[in-house]
């Protein structure tokens, strides 16, 4: 990152030196003063820059205008940045460990505040987790805490008043916690995970909530950790179940 944003200092650098350049009909190069407030203009234009090519410092700023903004839309707006950034697994780490990203991930799903605000920060924790395995070891290790597996299938997977956005984006968010990873996976079979899933595959009447659960079947089953002996005793018909599924949308 610092590579990144040094090169980008000298292409701004050299910018700004030709810009004092000037040429005389006989072809000859001079140099010019700027003059004092096109000198503030650039520079603050380059500090403006810099400072937006900086991930982290970016970051930051970000969750800053999240807590300070009451406004819903401008908000999911602010939020909506963030997930650019944390999409990178370096940053989503980043996001989980020194922001405490999973307590304030707990606390706006579990406040029943606004149906979006609630939906963008189950985007968030599906950002986060996504093919990341340090963040799903630490949503493992807060489990103990609060239990973000239960809380979705519980809250909204289990549920049938539940808002079918709600719905789908809890589904998204299960696959990230529980794929290729075997004790969130273990957590899952234990909370009777396939079970709920396999509910909704039998008895759900709208179309998306069930293409979705069959996309996460299809998912789990596609990225099944190597499961335990006494898991796979205790939960052999879920595993078969896994196993056997066939995905079709039509």
């Amino acid at each position: 990152m610092g590579d990144s944003v040094n090169s980008q200092l000298q292409v701004y650098k050299q910018l700004l030196n030709e810009t004092t350049k000037y040429h005389n009909s006989d072809g000859t190069q001079h140099r010019r003063e700027l003059k004092e407030e096109d000198k503030k203009f650039i520079e603050n234009a380059l500090k403006e820059s810099m400072k937006d090519s900086d991930p982290a410092r970016k970051m930051a700023e970000i969750l800053d205008n999240i807590s300070k903004t009451e406004d819903t839309e401008t908000k999911l707006l602010y939020i909506d940045d963030l997930i650019d950034i944390v999409c990178q697994v370096d940053f989503a780490t980043i996001y989980a460990l020194n922001y405490k990203g999973l307590e304030e991930i707990k606390n706006n799903i579990n406040s029943k505040n606004d149906e979006k605000l609630t939906c963008a920060y189950i985007s968030l924790l599906t950002t986060i987790t996504h093919n990341n395995l340090e963040v799903q070891d630490l949503i493992n290790k807060y489990s103990k805490e609060f239990n973000f597996l239960e809380y979705l299938l519980e809250e909204f997977i289990k549920k049938s008043n539940v808002p079918s956005m709600l719905k789908k984006r809890s589904l998204g968010a299960v696959a990230a916690i529980v794929n290729n990873h075997r004790l969130n996976f273990s957590m899952f079979l234990s909370l009777k995970g396939v079970e709920s899933l396999k509910n909704i595959v039998n008895n759900e009447d709208n179309e998306e909530i069930l293409d979705r659960t069959k996309f996460t079947l299809n998912l789990l089953k596609s990225s099944l950790p190597d499961v335990d002996k006494d898991d796979t005793r205790k939960y052999i018909s879920d595993i078969l179940y896994l196993k056997k599924f066939v995905y079709n949308n039509y």
